[in-house]
């Protein structure tokens, strides 16, 4: 992510502009904060009703690794039991807006994870929490976008972000990708997979 931060504000990385849709974007981002949200129920939405388009025009990994970040962010600082996070798509001023918000669901949504050991992991929580907020703010702002947080009096915070994007196009059956297996054996021997990371609980 700092990588790519650097090279957009030099200029050496132009923006990867494709055609995707919302909704499909929102199952992935799904997938994507499963692991990044400590436990916490994280409901994703897009909002169908009020969306202006569907299909939009921009850069999609560098839009989810933005959200990826900032909702790694709430969720290390929140005392909230899960999160909430609503996309949808608004037309201003003859322009297309990507509008997102990151909020508390103290709420509907039930805990899930015990506090008997908060001592022991609010500490390592909010190491890292900074960094999503920072990462996530700066790659929206490369895009042209904005983030902006607020706080309720009873302390909850929400986030919200907007990004200026162009009506996509649908994509035709011939584009679309396949989901096929990543890893196999056509002659039935175990596959073995080597996994590195620093961290002993990533692996």
């Amino acid at each position: 992510d700092l990588v790519e931060i650097c090279r957009l504000q030099t200029g050496r990385n132009k923006l990867n502009m494709t055609s995707f849709d919302l909704f499909a974007f929102v199952r992935d981002i799904e997938i994507m904060t499963a692991q990044r949200t400590g436990g916490k129920p994280c409901r994703i939405n897009a909002d169908v009703k009020d969306s202006a388009i569907r299909y939009i025009l921009a850069d999609r990994e560098r839009i989810m690794s933005a959200i990826v970040n900032l909702v790694d962010h709430a969720a290390k600082t929140s005392p909230a039991s899960g999160l909430c996070v609503m996309l949808s798509t608004v037309r201003e001023e003859g322009c297309y807006r990507l509008t997102g918000e990151i909020s508390d669901r103290s709420d509907d949504v039930p805990a899930t994870t015990s506090r008997a050991n908060a001592g022991q992991t609010e500490a390592k929580e909010r190491k890292g929490a900074r960094h999503g907020l920072v990462i996530g703010r700066a790659l929206l702002r490369c895009m042209g976008g904005s983030v902006e947080i607020e706080n309720d009096p009873g302390g909850n915070e929400s986030i919200h972000f907007t990004l200026d994007v162009k009506e996509g196009s649908v994509p035709s059956a011939e584009t679309k990708v396949s989901h096929r297996s990543l890893i196999g054996s056509d002659s039935g021997e175990p596959v073995r997979v080597l996994v590195v990371d620093d961290a002993v609980e990533n692996c």
